[in-house]
């Protein structure tokens, strides 16, 4: 067991001084002085994974000896840790105090990847040197490397390494400041910067933010293809009359009745890696679409999304032409502050259980919209989601007050489509959205209706 010690730093620091302190183990004693909250982020973001219990520690005794952790049986207590003294006899021990964690480097590299837009990073030495992503400076391509552990190597690999890349494109090496590696100031893309990661990066409870005006002057995103031409939204715009719809490989952006069409590619969604493929963020867009904007934070801990909705927020700001929040935390959820949804696709959000059809309301809220209830959860679709034979469905049935003849061809096909899409919908909900009855012979809805400025039907 090492014996270091921290006064308050912040987490980024406090991880990096670890790795470069040598080890892949973070003692409990180690963590003195870091605010808990500060190991709970460390912890979230995957840098510090949780490992067993110390089997020895460091005593606290003026001698600072190592002890052997042993556990006795207690009577109705369960199992206490104690360790043997040299100076005082046996000593209990707080099982707080033999929490160990296990770093991660694998994983600071990988979430260093994503806000620079790219999938994964690539190693090039063995826990030592990673290529992060592919940037454009004056006129040439410049590599992004991430270094860690460098001074228990010397730094002599590393810098060897990275020297050798930067003479074919370009390098600028991220570094911890302990790696005691000369930190170049060079304003020009040919030649080798060194620049601190604690200059460049912060930790956020998303991942890992870039500040790219402290990276390398004059630098900007890797990418050969015009710019992305926003929709841009008028300053003031309602967002939520804008309206996204995605379908597989495109979008489409409506505002106060425009509409415009866009590739993936052109809205900025492309992987700059593997051109003609849709990027993590593109994924993740598909998500909210899905569900209509709301996304649960516990859907997303833990996975590349987490650093991609970074990412997505940026493209959206750019595609959109807007400074406005267009996603934000609200409770255990990520919202987006415009409308989306996924083109062919209807969804209901978190329907209360144990309803049936009786305890659902359709309310016509405008001629194109739509209003859904199930007991306090709504939801609000356009009609031309529902299709053009349901929505013509839909009309028919608030025009004869949930009652419709059933003895017309064409209405009956539109009314058991309409049937399907509503089972589809809310499938949870018991029962069948509409009977036919005799005398006469209808299609009678077993939800209710309601109105405009009016009661339920």
């Amino acid at each position: 067991m090492g014996d270091r010690h921290v006064s308050k730093v912040d987490a980024l620091s406090f991880f990096l001084n670890a790795v470069e302190a040598g080890g892949s183990m973070i003692s409990a004693d180690e963590t003195d002085g870091l605010d808990p909250a500060n190991i709970q982020l460390l912890e979230k973001l995957g840098l510090l994974r949780p490992a067993a219990y110390a089997t020895s520690i460091v005593c606290r005794c003026e001698l600072g000896h190592d002890s052997e952790v042993v556990w006795i049986e207690r009577s109705g207590s369960g199992a206490e840790a104690f360790a043997p003294c040299l100076a005082g006899g046996r000593v209990q021990v707080a099982p707080e105090r033999l929490r160990q964690w296990r770093l991660s480097k694998e994983e600071f590299a990988r979430l260093l990847a994503l806000a620079f837009g790219e999938p994964a990073s690539e190693e090039l030495l063995p826990g030592a040197l990673w290529r992060v992503t592919t940037l454009w400076a004056d006129g040439r391509e410049i590599e992004v490397l991430l270094g860690l552990g460098a001074s228990r190597r010397g730094g002599r690999e590393v810098a060897e390494r990275a020297t050798e890349r930067a003479r074919r494109r370009g390098s600028v090496l991220l570094v911890p400041a302990a790696a005691g590696l000369p930190l170049q100031r060079g304003e020009s893309a040919s030649q080798f910067v060194v620049r601190a990661i604690e200059d460049v990066v912060s930790l956020t409870s998303l991942g890992v933010e870039i500040d790219r005006s402290r990276l390398m002057p004059s630098t900007i995103p890797r990418d050969s293809r015009p710019a992305v031409e926003s929709f841009g939204l008028p300053q003031g715009a309602n967002l939520r009359d804008v309206e996204v719809v995605v379908d597989d490989h495109d979008l489409t952006v409506s505002y106060a009745g425009h509409g415009r069409r866009y590739g993936f590619q052109a809205a900025g969604f492309e992987e700059r890696r593997a051109r003609e493929k849709p990027n993590a963020a593109w994924a993740l867009l598909h998500r909210f679409a899905k569900t209509r904007g709301r996304l649960g934070i516990d859907k997303i801990r833990g996975d590349p999304s987490r650093q991609a909705i970074v990412v997505l927020r940026r493209a959206l700001k750019t595609l959109l032409g807007t400074s406005n929040a267009l996603i934000t935390h609200a409770g255990d959820n990520y919202e987006t502050t415009f409308r989306i949804r996924s083109a062919g696709h209807l969804f209901f959000p978190d329907p209360p259980p144990g309803r049936n059809w009786h305890d659902v309301i359709l309310e016509r809220v405008s001629e194109t919209d739509l209003r859904v209830s199930v007991g306090d959860r709504a939801e609000i679709y356009r009609l031309n989601e529902f299709g053009p034979h349901p929505a013509r469905a839909i009309g028919r049935l608030f025009a004869s007050r949930g009652r419709v003849p059933a003895d017309e061809h064409d209405d009956d096909l539109q009314m058991a489509e309409l049937n399907k899409v509503l089972s589809d919908l809310l499938p949870d909900i018991s029962g069948e959205p509409f009977e036919i009855v005799e005398k006469p012979c209808q299609w009678r809805a077993n939800f209710r209706l309601r109105f405009r400025g009016s009661g339920n039907r």
